[in-house]
C-alpha cells in the first residue's frame, strides 16, 4: 500500500476554503441559524432597552418620539391644542381623567393646567402604543422646563385622577 501524503497545494486549498457548516444543531459551534437567530434577539432587546420603548408583553421594539410644542389654548383639565403638523390638533394627557368645563370641578381643573402650561412650551412623550385616542386627540405625557410630569401634577393637586 502506497500512503499518500498531502501535497502542499491541497493544504493550501483544504485551509483556504470557507468554512461550511454541516448542521443547525446546537453542537455546531455557534454558527448557523439558530445562532445568527438567538444574536438577532439579543440585539433587539439590547436596542430596546437603550433607545426605544419596549412591550413588555410581546417583547416588540416601538419607537419612542418627544417632540416640543407651545401651547395655544386650554380646553378642560386633561387636553389643550397645539399646533402638531401645520394644523390645530388636541392633546390629551395620557394616564389622567379631569373633569369637563361644565361639570363640578372643571372650572377648577382647567385653571390649574391654564396655570401649568398655557402660553408655554411643553415637550410631548408618546409612551402608548396609539398616538390617538378615538376622538383624534394626542395622547401623550407632558412636561415643561420646570414640572416634569404635568399628569402627574395635575393629580397630586387634586385637579385629576388617574386614567387606566
Amino acid at each position: 500500500m502506497t500512503s499518500r501524503t498531502p501535497t502542499s497545494r491541497s493544504i493550501i486549498s483544504r485551509r483556504s476554503s470557507p468554512a461550511r457548516p454541516t448542521s443547525s444543531g446546537p453542537d455546531d459551534g455557534e454558527t448557523g441559524p439558530i445562532a445568527a437567530r438567538t444574536v438577532g434577539f439579543a440585539l433587539a432587546v439590547m436596542l430596546c432597552a437603550i433607545g426605544c420603548g419596549c412591550d413588555r408583553t410581546t417583547h416588540e421594539c416601538r419607537e419612542v418620539t418627544a417632540r416640543t410644542f407651545e401651547v395655544i389654548r386650554i380646553v378642560d383639565g386633561d387636553t389643550f391644542k397645539i399646533v402638531y403638523d401645520g394644523e390645530e390638533t388636541s392633546v390629551r394627557i395620557w394616564g389622567i381623567d379631569a373633569p369637563e368645563r361644565r361639570e363640578p370641578g372643571g372650572p377648577q381643573s382647567t385653571a390649574a393646567l391654564t396655570k401649568l402650561i398655557e402660553g408655554r412650551t411643553v415637550r410631548l412623550g408618546f409612551p402608548g402604543k396609539r398616538k390617538r385616542d378615538n376622538f383624534g386627540r394626542l395622547l401623550a405625557t407632558v412636561r415643561t422646563d420646570d414640572v416634569a410630569d404635568i399628569g402627574g401634577e395635575m393629580v397630586r393637586s387634586g385637579q385629576a385622577g388617574r386614567h387606566q
